[in-house]
């Protein structure tokens, strides 16, 4: 199952991470930043047309090639209306969570 989804998919990156403390999306994770290894995997699941969707441009740093950036300041449904309004035209939208950085590529796809 290592097809290419045929889809936009989107990143939700822009949360405040206030009960970890700090900027978990920084944090390390197996020698890369939660955010990198996330977007990496997404990347390996979709190589078309992809979206973050940031709080701030720092991180921006820590996206591989490829990504589309957007940036959300509001409630985690102004995320979702970004990534919806980013992708109305493509057949579908797989949506996956920066904080999440051990979804592998086949789960992505599937």
């Amino acid at each position: 199952m290592n097809r290419p989804l045929p889809f936009a998919a989107v990143l939700l990156a822009a949360g405040r991470s206030s009960r970890f403390g700090s900027d978990k999306l920084r944090a390390d994770c197996g020698g890369q930043p939660v955010l990198t290894r996330a977007a990496l995997a997404l990347r390996a699941a979709a190589p078309g047309p992809c979206l973050a969707v940031l709080r701030d441009l720092a991180q921006a740093d820590l996206l591989p090639d490829g990504f589309d950036i957007a940036l959300c300041q509001g409630q985690q449904s102004d995320s979702l209306r970004v990534a919806a309004d980013w992708a109305a035209s493509a057949p579908g939208l797989l949506i996956a969570l920066a904080d999440m950085p051990f979804v592998p590529p086949d789960l992505h796809r599937a």
